[in-house]
């Protein structure tokens, strides 16, 4: 019994032992469990203290960024009007007045007597601003320091930032920095095996296809099978990878896939009931209008266009927003203002010479020919220039014209005003030479040309009316060369500035042309090509048609031409059908850059075949091309056997070959000859370098 009862005795012990351990465990875990709800609960609301003081560190970047884009907008506009007064600034001035408004966004937040960026809601807000920071006065990107303190009810956590801002400043266009882009709603079209070597810029649409351009009626097919374009090459942007960059605008733009079977059978394709598909018909599409796809185009996303290249080591894609193109006319009103204050001077300090020059001459002071140069051949080379720095001339001319007849050699140098007359040279063997600053305008004064008088009339000087019929400057055969700044005016009775029909001629220099710009080699007997050596840059307010013309740049020269309206180089849909003229199986190679602002830039390379180091850009871009050899048999007899198949021109280079080449931009740093300065901001986007917690 005793046994019994102790046995009882300790089980009762042993349960309420039991039964205190258990309540001693349970008590402790419900406490480590509340704990560690009060841990989370204060861990969470930690970190979405830091979130928020994230928060503020992107709200302060956003805001002090949109204000500096305005603020480039503001510099830009003060300086276009310090400009068109002829008030050049040089660069460190024109970085100090975006610095100086930089400056101003920034203390407008500073932490101790500025605006801080503040947001609130509940129990949760943001507090950021700006800790001053020093910087380089000449540097338009600086790394500035934001702090930005976070709360979430009781929890504060305080975050400091590195963050680089600013904008990216430059001394030419934007455009130069690309091998091929558009702008605005333009379009960018690749027909065919072109090759583009370095970055492209699409702001509109891009349209592709496998298929190349020839426009003959002589050609039973005039779209000729190929691959893809292709798109490589290198960046020249900030990169952690070296590939070249695509930048597409997918809010803007659209990928047009042409379908190639459509092509050749297009009746009643697109309401069009014609059997055959012209040049035209594809790129005179306003394609921001089609909604859907249809016969001949398969529409897309922008971003797919990378499935439509031929090479493998493809381009890395990037997005984009739309850009201002760059404004020509602004810089050919520029140049014209520039170069008459460098060129012209008052009636009254003119030396008036009553005869036509036709012979040397050497003026001692500012001399105005009023019948002006009228040239002979009598076996000598004669000078037209002035001595001890009087090399200041005005010609005007009875009816209009200063004649360079054939077989003649003069050199003019110096600061000439034609007023109201042209230069006109003819004549296969005539070689003749202008140097320095030229002013041809179209305005003709109405004056006294009475030879017994020493001045001009000036109660009629000023009177103006139309004194060109045509182009300022009209070449019809000969080797001439044109050596410095020129304002170019077009004709009465036509848009033509500069006309040059046959002949092999030296350009070099800074050229403001208000009017079309032609050369065209067909024209006269025998058929030859125009030969142009270039070193120069010209500005055209107006359209630019090249037309059987060899362009040489040898060296370091380079041929920059920014225009208003179309930009032709050789054959295109509108140039006949002389394409044997076009045929070249030795590739030509030109440092050239060509840029149209309102409307085209069309280049092919089907017969031609040329490689341009340089670039081309312009509201639309059209360029079609093969790859391989052809013979010019299949041009002239109309034949497409002797065209290379789509597999021999995959082992084969492109027939028009863009590569681009920073050097172009040595070109356009010859407007610094005349004393202008080109400066350019854009906008930049922020980089977060450094993040770093306080609390």
């Amino acid at each position: 019994m005793r046994i019994l009862r102790s046995q009882k005795g300790n089980a009762f012990v042993i349960t309420i032992m039991v039964l205190l351990i258990a309540t001693v465990i349970g008590t402790t875990l419900i406490t480590f469990s509340m704990n560690g709800i009060t841990r989370n609960e204060h861990r969470e609301k930690t970190n979405q203290a830091a979130k928020l003081a994230e928060d503020g560190i992107d709200h302060i970047t956003l805001k002090i960024n949109k204000e500096l884009e305005q603020a480039i907008e503001e510099v830009l506009e003060d300086t276009k009007k310090k400009y068109y007064k002829l008030n050049f600034i040089s660069k460190s001035q024109f970085i100090n007045a975006f610095n100086d408004k930089f400056d101003d966004i920034l203390q407008k937040y500073e932490c101790d007597s500025g605006t801080h960026v503040m947001n609130e809601n509940g129990e949760k807000k943001y507090d950021a601003c700006y800790i001053k920071t020093p910087a380089n006065p000449l540097d338009t990107i600086r790394t500035v320091k934001f702090k930005s303190v976070g709360t979430a009810n009781d929890a504060t956590k305080t975050v400091v930032a590195e963050v680089k801002l600013g904008a990216v400043y430059s001394d030419v266009p934007k455009i130069l920095n690309y091998a091929v882009s558009t702008s605005g709603d333009g379009n960018l079209m690749l027909n065919g095996g072109v090759s583009i070597n370095g970055d492209v810029k699409a702001d509109g649409n891009i349209i592709v296809s496998n298929s190349a351009y020839i426009p003959s009626p002589l050609i039973e097919r005039r779209w000729k099978d190929s691959t893809y374009p292709a798109i490589g090459g290198e960046t020249v942007f900030p990169s952690e990878s070296k590939n070249a960059k695509l930048f597409v605008n997918p809010s803007n733009g659209r990928l047009f896939v042409i379908k190639p079977e459509a092509l050749d059978n297009w009746k009643g394709c697109d309401n069009k009931f014609f059997d055959r598909v012209n040049y035209n018909d594809v790129f005179k599409h306003n394609f921001h209008e089609m909604k859907e796809s249809n016969c001949l185009y398969d529409i897309q996303s922008v971003k797919n266009v990378t499935s439509y290249l031929f090479n493998e080591d493809l381009p890395d894609l990037m997005e984009t927003g739309t850009a201002e193109p760059f404004d020509v006319e602004n810089m050919v009103n520029i140049g014209k203002m520039a170069l008459a204050q460098k060129v012209i001077k008052n009636d009254n300090e003119y030396s008036v010479y009553k005869l036509p020059v036709n012979s040397s001459y050497y003026a001692k002071k500012p001399t105005w020919f009023k019948y002006g140069i009228q040239t002979i051949i009598d076996g000598k080379t004669h000078e037209i220039k002035g001595e001890n720095g009087n090399e200041y001339f005005r010609l005007t001319a009875l009816l209009g014209n200063n004649n360079f007849i054939d077989r003649t050699k003069y050199t003019l140098d110096g600061n000439f005003h034609l007023y109201g007359s042209n230069i006109i040279i003819t004549g296969l063997y005539s070689s003749n030479t202008f140097k320095g600053n030229y002013y041809i305008s179209n305005k003709k004064p109405v004056i006294n040309i009475d030879p017994d008088d020493e001045k001009p009339d000036e109660s009629k000087s000023y009177e103006e009316k139309k004194g060109i019929p045509r182009a300022s400057i009209r070449i019809e055969d000969g080797k001439h060369t044109f050596d410095g700044n020129f304002y170019l005016d077009k004709g009465d009775i036509t848009n033509k500035a500069l006309n040059i029909n046959r002949g092999e001629h030296t350009f070099k220099g800074v050229y403001f042309v208000d009017g079309d710009l032609e050369i065209n080699g067909v024209l006269g007997s025998p058929l030859k090509p125009a030969i142009i050596n270039a070193d120069a840059i010209f500005f055209v307010n107006g359209n630019v048609d090249l037309k059987h013309v060899l362009i040489n740049t040898p060296g370091d020269s380079g041929l920059i031409i920014f225009a208003t309206g179309d930009i032709t180089y050789n054959y295109a849909t509108s140039q006949g059908n002389n394409l044997e003229d076009y045929f070249n199986e030795k590739q030509q190679e030109i440092n050239m850059f060509l840029y149209s602002q309102k409307g085209k830039v069309e280049l092919h390379g089907t017969v031609s075949n040329y490689k341009i180091n340089g670039g081309v850009a312009g509201k639309n871009v059209f360029l079609t091309g093969i790859r391989g050899s052809i013979e010019r048999a299949s041009i002239k007899s109309g034949f497409t056997r002797n065209f290379p198949s789509v597999r021999e021109q995959e082992k084969s280079e492109s027939r028009l070959m863009i590569d681009y080449d920073e050097d172009i931009v040595t070109t356009f740093h010859k407007l610094q000859n005349i004393g202008i300065t080109y400066h350019d901001l854009d906008s930049f986007k922020p980089i977060m370098v450094s993040r770093k917690y306080e609390n």
